[in-house]
């Protein structure tokens, strides 16, 4: 007796491109398919973005 929703995908193709199988790359389909938005039917916002990068012999 659930309802279903259907939503396209709107991850542009660049990001599902160099997205890889972890937290942030979920963290970013989220964000660009607007679904916390759709499912709490609040508007929300990306509060702070940071890009993955490393420092060899570093981390």
């Amino acid at each position: 007796m659930l309802s279903e929703t259907k939503i396209p995908d709107s991850t542009p193709g660049i990001v599902m491109m160099y997205a890889l199988s972890d937290e942030q790359a979920l963290l970013a389909r989220l964000r660009y398919n607007r679904l916390i938005d759709i499912f709490t039917a609040v508007t929300c916002y990306s509060l702070q973005n940071h890009l993955r990068t490393a420092v060899p012999n570093v981390g």
